[in-house]
């Protein structure tokens, strides 16, 4: 027989018959026709359609701060606290599994067990970081860290994403 299919910009079709995604194909759903002919009668020929369905898992991460004044003197000062809230959003065409995110900064207290986040979710409530401010941090003036939320795709792939774009 002879195999052939309508061309595609996102595919290619080897000497062996496999059909090859393109490395850089958009994540989706796509419909290829094909047709299958006799060799020695190529006018016998039947066709069909496949659907081919491209996996593109990402996860997104934003991570914001907020300033606990437990004395409400306007100023920060060792053992007051900051409170890191985390926006995890599902950006790919696949669920993720076992989303769990990592914040390096010594001392911050995280909460929330790993999630599941169907295509395109957001979950704004689950994880969030308590730190305890120390007085290096007030004689530096400043703390900053990044964190990283990673997640499981259903084909086992892990993906990840730091905390340093509001993307």
């Amino acid at each position: 027989v002879v195999l052939s299919f309508t061309p595609s910009s996102n595919f290619t079709m080897g000497a062996n018959g496999l059909l090859n995604a393109l490395s850089n194909i958009p994540g989706g759903t796509y419909t290829l026709a094909y047709s299958i002919c006799e060799k020695t009668n190529l006018s016998n020929c039947s066709t069909a359609t496949m659907t081919v369905f491209v996996s593109r898992p990402s996860i997104a991460l934003v991570k914001t701060a907020q300033f606990n004044d437990e004395n409400a003197d306007g100023y920060a000062q060792a053992g007051e606290t900051i409170t890191y809230n985390f926006e995890v959003t599902n950006t790919g065409n696949v669920p993720l599994t076992n989303i769990n995110i990592v914040d390096p900064l010594p001392g911050v207290v995280m909460t929330g067990s790993p999630l599941t986040l169907n295509v395109g979710e957001t979950n704004l409530t689950h994880f969030q970081g308590i730190y305890v401010i120390k007085q290096t941090d007030i004689n530096k003036g400043s703390i900053s860290n990044q964190a990283t939320v990673f997640g499981t795709s259903p084909n086992g792939r892990v993906v990840e994403d730091k905390s340093d774009d509001i993307n």
